[in-house]
């Protein structure tokens, strides 16, 4: 599997940081926040962040978010077309390969209207990437207010929306906080899986949980397969406590390692020491050695099991 950086997790460090930090840190790819490359390209173009992510040695996999999908009506459907055209276009220009899309509240519909509204914005949105060569995901979302909450709706809506550049995305906070059961994900053809986002939640009840502070490391199992094949596609990590931001390098994480898991030299565990001091990259460099195992782990077919001790931050 591809290890990923979600550019959401470094909060207002800027698109050109976010990039050069997940190449020194070693990631396979990044997910680039559409904001962010909004805010660059008032200033920059689209060749720059081509070449930007060309010399991190990184590849684009998704650029996020276009939110409100299936709400609104037709003013709704045409604004969140139109933005899935921008987007695809800039996607296209950077070798980007996916548009992220999420869905909007669910207003007092009913589930058959939910999914007759956010099925037929969809397919506009497909066909109008597929214009570009783009493909869209669609990550449901496990909050209390949201009209798609689990795997099981989503994978409903992608099947009927019935267009080859639809995918989705599982986040493992809303497969949690949405109720989604491991029976479901394996209902899902590997092939339309398009990247796991690795993302946890505070001990609080599951109405209670918001895109706010969702910490890493926290206690958390991640299985290997989603069916009977495995899982090829990237896995993202997300961080959203933002008082680890403000610490130093050196004391925000305390890393214990067991002698058959301790991962070898490679370019990602010498990466702390190359960027220590690089606005942003303490987010970037806090999950190197997350993920080394959680890859061993997966690419074993085996489960791991992360562990935090009672400060929140020491894994073993």
């Amino acid at each position: 599997m591809q290890l990923g950086f979600n550019g959401a997790t470094t909060q207002t460090a800027d698109l050109a940081t976010d990039i050069h930090v997940a190449g020194q840190a070693g990631y396979d790819v990044i997910e680039l926040r559409d904001g962010k490359l909004d805010q660059f390209l008032a200033q920059g173009s689209l060749d720059d962040v081509r070449r930007m992510v060309r010399e991190a040695n990184v590849a684009a996999w998704t650029i996020n978010a276009i939110d409100r999908v299936g709400v609104d009506g037709a003013v709704g459907t045409a604004r969140a077309v139109a933005r899935c055209r921008e987007l695809s276009r800039y996607a296209q220009a950077i070798e980007c390969p996916w548009v992220l899309v999420v869905p909007g509240p669910t207003d007092g519909r009913t589930d058959a209207q939910v999914t007759s509204d956010t099925v037929a914005t969809l397919r506009e949105m497909a066909d109008a990437a597929a214009e570009f060569g783009i493909s869209v995901a669609f990550e449901f979302m496990g909050f209390p207010w949201a009209a798609v909450r689990d795997v099981a709706g989503a994978w409903e809506i992608v099947q009927e929306a019935n267009r080859p550049n639809l995918g989705i995305i599982v986040d493992t906070a809303h497969f949690y906080a949405g109720g989604s059961t491991l029976e479901s994900i394996r209902e899902v053809d590997p092939g339309r899986l398009v990247v796991l986002h690795i993302n946890d939640v505070e001990d609080v009840a599951k109405p209670d949980i918001t895109d706010g502070p969702a910490s890493i490391p926290v206690k958390a199992s991640f299985p290997s397969r989603t069916s009977s094949a495995p899982f090829v596609r990237p896995g993202g990590m997300e961080w959203y406590q933002s008082s680890y931001f403000v610490r130093s390098t050196g004391s925000r994480i305390r890393w214990s390692w067991p002698a058959r898991q301790k991962p070898g030299p490679s370019r990602r565990g010498s990466a702390c020491c190359a960027a220590a001091g690089e606005p942003g990259f303490e987010a970037a460099c806090a999950f190197v050695p997350v993920q080394l195992l959680i890859a061993r782990s997966w690419e074993a077919g085996g489960w791991q099991t992360i562990g935090a001790d009672k400060e929140g931050d020491h894994l073993d």
